[in-house]
Protein backbone atom coordinates (compact mmCIF):
# COMPACT_ATOMS: atom_id res chain seq x y z
CA UNK A 1 0.00 0.00 0.00
CA UNK A 2 1.35 3.77 -0.90
CA UNK A 3 -0.94 5.62 0.89
CA UNK A 4 -0.13 6.84 4.60
CA UNK A 5 -1.88 4.15 6.73
CA UNK A 6 -4.43 5.35 9.15
CA UNK A 7 -2.67 4.50 12.69
CA UNK A 8 0.48 5.16 14.50
CA UNK A 9 1.87 2.22 15.87
CA UNK A 10 1.16 -1.44 14.32
CA UNK A 11 1.81 -5.62 15.09
CA UNK A 12 2.91 -8.11 12.62
CA UNK A 13 1.16 -11.41 12.16
CA UNK A 14 4.08 -13.58 10.81
CA UNK A 15 3.21 -17.27 12.04
CA UNK A 16 -0.06 -18.47 11.95
CA UNK A 17 -0.99 -16.86 15.25
CA UNK A 18 -0.60 -14.03 17.09
CA UNK A 19 -0.01 -14.34 21.29
CA UNK A 20 -0.68 -11.86 23.57
CA UNK A 21 -0.03 -12.13 27.26
CA UNK A 22 -2.22 -9.99 29.57
CA UNK A 23 -1.51 -9.72 32.98
CA UNK A 24 -4.05 -7.09 35.60
CA UNK A 25 -3.39 -5.67 38.62
CA UNK A 26 0.35 -6.35 39.11
CA UNK A 27 -0.04 -3.52 42.12
CA UNK A 28 4.08 -3.38 41.95
CA UNK A 29 5.87 -0.96 44.21
CA UNK A 30 9.35 -1.31 45.71
CA UNK A 31 8.61 -4.30 48.26
CA UNK A 32 7.18 -6.52 45.55
CA UNK A 33 8.90 -5.06 41.81
CA UNK A 34 11.86 -7.44 41.79
CA UNK A 35 9.32 -10.58 42.63
CA UNK A 36 6.89 -9.33 40.25
CA UNK A 37 9.46 -9.05 37.46
CA UNK A 38 11.05 -12.59 38.17
CA UNK A 39 7.85 -13.96 37.85
CA UNK A 40 6.75 -12.21 34.69
CA UNK A 41 10.35 -13.46 32.68
CA UNK A 42 9.27 -17.25 33.34
CA UNK A 43 5.59 -16.33 32.17
CA UNK A 44 6.78 -15.04 29.14
CA UNK A 45 9.13 -17.92 28.82
CA UNK A 46 6.58 -20.42 28.88
CA UNK A 47 4.02 -18.28 26.81
CA UNK A 48 6.08 -16.95 24.00
CA UNK A 49 3.94 -14.11 23.39
CA UNK A 50 4.16 -11.52 20.44
CA UNK A 51 2.82 -9.04 22.93
CA UNK A 52 2.63 -8.01 26.25
CA UNK A 53 -0.13 -6.31 27.57
CA UNK A 54 -0.56 -4.72 31.05
CA UNK A 55 -4.31 -4.26 31.71
CA UNK A 56 -4.31 -1.53 34.61
CA UNK A 57 -3.76 -1.15 37.83
CA UNK A 58 -0.12 -1.33 37.13
CA UNK A 59 1.71 0.30 40.06
CA UNK A 60 0.72 1.60 43.64
CA UNK A 61 2.72 4.31 45.62
CA UNK A 62 3.57 6.13 42.26
CA UNK A 63 3.39 9.78 43.59
CA UNK A 64 5.52 11.06 41.24
CA UNK A 65 7.41 10.37 37.57
CA UNK A 66 10.67 9.16 39.24
CA UNK A 67 9.24 6.55 41.62
CA UNK A 68 7.39 5.75 38.84
CA UNK A 69 10.16 5.34 36.60
CA UNK A 70 12.12 3.24 39.35
CA UNK A 71 9.42 0.69 39.52
CA UNK A 72 8.47 0.58 35.49
CA UNK A 73 11.71 -0.40 35.42
CA UNK A 74 12.65 -3.08 36.96
CA UNK A 75 8.92 -5.15 35.88
CA UNK A 76 9.62 -4.75 32.47
CA UNK A 77 13.04 -5.17 32.39
CA UNK A 78 11.96 -8.83 31.17
CA UNK A 79 9.71 -7.34 28.49
CA UNK A 80 12.45 -5.13 26.99
CA UNK A 81 15.52 -8.15 27.49
CA UNK A 82 14.09 -10.15 25.04
CA UNK A 83 12.63 -7.36 22.60
CA UNK A 84 9.28 -7.42 22.79
CA UNK A 85 6.76 -4.88 22.36
CA UNK A 86 4.15 -3.67 25.06
CA UNK A 87 1.45 -1.46 25.61
CA UNK A 88 -1.04 -0.41 29.02
CA UNK A 89 -4.21 0.57 29.96
CA UNK A 90 -4.78 2.22 33.18
CA UNK A 91 -7.03 1.23 36.32
CA UNK A 92 -8.78 2.86 38.68
CA UNK A 93 -5.88 2.43 41.13
CA UNK A 94 -3.39 3.74 38.91
CA UNK A 95 -5.60 7.07 38.94
CA UNK A 96 -5.22 7.61 43.00
CA UNK A 97 -1.52 7.01 42.99
CA UNK A 98 -1.03 11.39 42.80
CA UNK A 99 0.66 11.30 39.82
CA UNK A 100 -2.14 12.11 36.75
CA UNK A 101 -2.32 9.40 34.02
CA UNK A 102 -1.52 11.85 31.05
CA UNK A 103 2.08 12.66 33.38
CA UNK A 104 2.12 8.74 34.03
CA UNK A 105 1.97 7.69 30.15
CA UNK A 106 4.93 9.97 29.27
CA UNK A 107 6.74 7.89 31.49
CA UNK A 108 5.63 4.90 30.20
CA UNK A 109 6.18 5.80 26.75
CA UNK A 110 9.52 6.79 27.66
CA UNK A 111 10.58 2.67 28.01
CA UNK A 112 11.36 0.82 24.88
CA UNK A 113 8.81 -1.15 22.76
CA UNK A 114 6.20 0.74 24.03
CA UNK A 115 3.00 1.02 22.08
CA UNK A 116 0.71 2.86 24.04
CA UNK A 117 -0.74 6.23 23.13
CA UNK A 118 -2.19 9.18 24.99
CA UNK A 119 -5.33 8.18 22.74
CA UNK A 120 -8.07 10.44 20.72
CA UNK A 121 -8.95 13.76 22.18
CA UNK A 122 -12.97 13.00 21.58
CA UNK A 123 -13.11 10.19 24.38
CA UNK A 124 -12.63 10.98 28.25
CA UNK A 125 -9.68 9.59 29.58
CA UNK A 126 -6.01 8.82 28.73
CA UNK A 127 -5.05 5.93 26.56
CA UNK A 128 -7.89 5.39 24.67
CA UNK A 129 -5.88 4.11 21.27
CA UNK A 130 -6.11 1.07 18.93
CA UNK A 131 -3.35 -1.31 17.59
CA UNK A 132 -3.85 -3.36 14.26
CA UNK A 133 -2.32 -6.68 13.79
CA UNK A 134 -0.75 -6.37 9.49
CA UNK A 135 -0.12 -9.48 7.54
CA UNK A 136 3.19 -8.72 5.77
CA UNK A 137 1.65 -7.01 2.82
CA UNK A 138 0.82 -4.38 5.55
CA UNK A 139 -3.16 -5.20 5.57
CA UNK A 140 -4.97 -5.42 8.81
CA UNK A 141 -6.01 -8.92 9.98
CA UNK A 142 -7.08 -7.95 13.30
CA UNK A 143 -6.87 -5.01 15.82
CA UNK A 144 -6.92 -4.25 19.65
CA UNK A 145 -8.38 -1.79 21.25
CA UNK A 146 -7.52 -0.69 24.56
CA UNK A 147 -9.54 1.70 26.70
CA UNK A 148 -9.51 3.60 29.52
CA UNK A 149 -12.15 3.09 32.55
CA UNK A 150 -11.18 5.84 34.71
CA UNK A 151 -11.84 5.41 38.76
CA UNK A 152 -14.56 6.11 40.61
CA UNK A 153 -17.92 7.44 39.66
CA UNK A 154 -17.60 10.57 41.40
CA UNK A 155 -15.68 11.23 37.97
CA UNK A 156 -18.36 10.92 36.01
CA UNK A 157 -20.64 12.38 38.33
CA UNK A 158 -18.37 15.39 38.19
CA UNK A 159 -18.18 16.16 34.23
CA UNK A 160 -21.74 14.61 33.91
CA UNK A 161 -24.13 15.12 36.60
CA UNK A 162 -24.52 15.96 40.47
CA UNK A 163 -22.80 14.27 42.73
CA UNK A 164 -24.62 11.50 43.89
CA UNK A 165 -26.61 11.28 40.88
CA UNK A 166 -24.74 8.06 39.50
CA UNK A 167 -25.03 5.88 43.32
CA UNK A 168 -27.95 3.86 44.26
CA UNK A 169 -28.78 2.08 46.92
CA UNK A 170 -28.97 -1.08 45.30
CA UNK A 171 -26.35 -1.29 42.05
CA UNK A 172 -25.95 -4.22 40.12
CA UNK A 173 -22.77 -5.64 42.12
CA UNK A 174 -22.63 -3.97 45.36
CA UNK A 175 -21.31 -0.89 46.73
CA UNK A 176 -18.24 0.44 45.14
CA UNK A 177 -19.46 2.70 42.76
CA UNK A 178 -16.80 2.76 40.07
CA UNK A 179 -16.88 4.88 36.60
CA UNK A 180 -16.09 2.68 33.38
CA UNK A 181 -16.30 2.88 29.36
CA UNK A 182 -17.63 5.80 28.30
CA UNK A 183 -20.24 6.65 25.86
CA UNK A 184 -17.56 8.92 23.72
CA UNK A 185 -15.16 6.01 24.22
CA UNK A 186 -17.70 3.83 22.67
CA UNK A 187 -18.13 6.31 19.98
CA UNK A 188 -14.47 6.08 19.50
CA UNK A 189 -14.17 2.46 18.91
CA UNK A 190 -17.33 2.70 17.03
CA UNK A 191 -15.87 5.45 14.67
CA UNK A 192 -12.68 4.18 14.08
CA UNK A 193 -14.17 0.28 13.50
CA UNK A 194 -16.61 2.05 10.64
CA UNK A 195 -13.50 3.79 8.95
CA UNK A 196 -11.29 0.59 9.08
CA UNK A 197 -14.20 -0.33 7.30
CA UNK A 198 -14.45 1.58 4.43
CA UNK A 199 -10.81 1.93 3.94
CA UNK A 200 -10.47 -1.82 3.06
CA UNK A 201 -14.06 -2.86 2.38
CA UNK A 202 -14.79 -5.60 5.17
CA UNK A 203 -15.37 -5.25 9.06
CA UNK A 204 -11.59 -6.11 10.70
CA UNK A 205 -11.89 -8.44 13.49
CA UNK A 206 -11.31 -6.96 16.85
CA UNK A 207 -10.66 -7.13 20.53
CA UNK A 208 -10.82 -4.66 23.40
CA UNK A 209 -8.96 -4.68 26.45
CA UNK A 210 -9.96 -2.63 29.61
CA UNK A 211 -9.67 -2.39 33.40
CA UNK A 212 -13.04 -2.24 35.09
CA UNK A 213 -15.81 -4.39 33.90
CA UNK A 214 -18.74 -3.37 31.79
CA UNK A 215 -22.53 -4.42 33.11
CA UNK A 216 -22.74 -6.81 30.69
CA UNK A 217 -20.07 -9.23 32.19
CA UNK A 218 -22.37 -9.71 34.95
CA UNK A 219 -24.58 -11.93 32.85
CA UNK A 220 -21.75 -14.36 31.99
CA UNK A 221 -22.02 -15.98 35.66
CA UNK A 222 -25.39 -15.26 36.17
CA UNK A 223 -26.14 -17.63 33.12
CA UNK A 224 -23.21 -19.82 33.25
CA UNK A 225 -24.81 -22.76 30.97
CA UNK A 226 -26.05 -20.36 28.20
CA UNK A 227 -23.00 -18.19 27.98
CA UNK A 228 -20.60 -21.55 28.48
CA UNK A 229 -18.70 -20.16 31.43
CA UNK A 230 -15.41 -21.62 32.01
CA UNK A 231 -13.23 -20.57 35.33
CA UNK A 232 -14.75 -19.54 38.43
CA UNK A 233 -16.44 -16.67 39.91
CA UNK A 234 -16.16 -16.03 43.78
CA UNK A 235 -17.22 -12.33 44.24
CA UNK A 236 -19.69 -10.18 42.59
CA UNK A 237 -18.06 -9.11 39.28
CA UNK A 238 -17.23 -5.09 40.17
CA UNK A 239 -18.42 -3.17 37.07
CA UNK A 240 -19.07 0.25 36.39
CA UNK A 241 -22.23 1.94 37.71
CA UNK A 242 -23.33 3.79 34.26
CA UNK A 243 -23.18 1.51 31.50
CA UNK A 244 -21.54 3.57 27.98
CA UNK A 245 -23.01 1.10 25.69
CA UNK A 246 -19.86 -0.38 24.22
CA UNK A 247 -21.25 -3.98 24.30
CA UNK A 248 -23.94 -2.41 22.33
CA UNK A 249 -21.72 -0.83 20.05
CA UNK A 250 -19.98 -4.36 19.14
CA UNK A 251 -22.95 -6.07 19.05
CA UNK A 252 -24.14 -3.99 16.08
CA UNK A 253 -20.66 -3.22 14.39
CA UNK A 254 -20.30 -7.53 14.42
CA UNK A 255 -16.35 -6.53 13.68
CA UNK A 256 -15.68 -7.46 17.51
CA UNK A 257 -14.44 -11.23 18.84
CA UNK A 258 -13.50 -10.68 22.23
CA UNK A 259 -13.85 -8.21 25.42
CA UNK A 260 -12.32 -8.72 28.76
CA UNK A 261 -11.45 -6.32 31.73
CA UNK A 262 -9.69 -6.90 35.13
CA UNK A 263 -10.38 -5.56 38.61
CA UNK A 264 -10.47 -8.44 40.57
CA UNK A 265 -8.90 -10.64 42.79
CA UNK A 266 -10.95 -13.79 43.09
CA UNK A 267 -12.64 -13.74 39.46
CA UNK A 268 -11.63 -15.09 36.56
CA UNK A 269 -13.67 -16.06 34.28
CA UNK A 270 -15.00 -16.16 31.04
CA UNK A 271 -17.86 -16.68 28.42
CA UNK A 272 -19.51 -16.13 24.85
CA UNK A 273 -22.46 -13.66 24.75
CA UNK A 274 -24.11 -12.19 21.50
CA UNK A 275 -21.08 -14.05 20.11
CA UNK A 276 -18.44 -12.17 21.78
CA UNK A 277 -16.25 -13.59 23.82
CA UNK A 278 -16.24 -11.85 27.43
CA UNK A 279 -13.95 -12.69 30.54
CA UNK A 280 -12.94 -10.78 33.49
CA UNK A 281 -9.48 -11.65 34.53
CA UNK A 282 -7.64 -12.37 37.91
CA UNK A 283 -5.32 -9.96 39.83
CA UNK A 284 -1.73 -10.81 39.03
CA UNK A 285 -0.91 -9.94 42.66
CA UNK A 286 -2.90 -10.53 45.63
CA UNK A 287 -3.39 -10.14 48.99
CA UNK A 288 -0.59 -12.02 51.01
CA UNK A 289 1.74 -11.29 48.34
CA UNK A 290 1.64 -14.47 45.99
CA UNK A 291 0.85 -14.03 42.50
CA UNK A 292 -1.65 -15.40 40.04
CA UNK A 293 -0.81 -15.56 36.89
CA UNK A 294 -1.72 -13.59 33.76
CA UNK A 295 -4.03 -15.22 30.44
CA UNK A 296 -3.22 -15.20 26.62
CA UNK A 297 -4.91 -14.27 24.25
CA UNK A 298 -4.00 -16.12 20.84
CA UNK A 299 -5.43 -14.55 17.32
CA UNK A 300 -5.26 -16.69 14.33
CA UNK A 301 -5.41 -15.11 10.74
CA UNK A 302 -9.40 -15.48 10.37
CA UNK A 303 -9.94 -13.47 13.45
CA UNK A 304 -10.75 -16.31 16.36
CA UNK A 305 -9.72 -15.33 19.77
CA UNK A 306 -8.71 -18.22 22.01
CA UNK A 307 -7.67 -18.06 25.61
CA UNK A 308 -5.86 -19.86 28.35
CA UNK A 309 -4.15 -19.05 31.76
CA UNK A 310 -0.62 -18.74 32.20
CA UNK A 311 0.27 -19.81 35.76
CA UNK A 312 2.60 -17.50 37.91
Amino acid sequence: MNEKLPYNNALCMTGKTFRILTVSALNADAGNRENIAESLSDMIDRASPDLVFFCGDITRDASDAEKLRETLAVILAPVMERGLLWAHVFGDMDRVNGLPNEEAMKVYRSFAGCLSETGAESADGCGNYFLPILDGSGEPLFCLYGLDSHSGVHGYETDYGSPGRARLSNPLYGKHYLDGIRFNQSMFYWKTSKSLEQRYGRKIPSMILFHTPIPEMTYLPMNPFSTNVQGTQREAVRCQVVAGGLFTAAIERGDVRAIFAGHSEHNDFHGTYGRILMGQMRDFTLRGGSFSGGTLFEIDRNGNVSVSKVTA
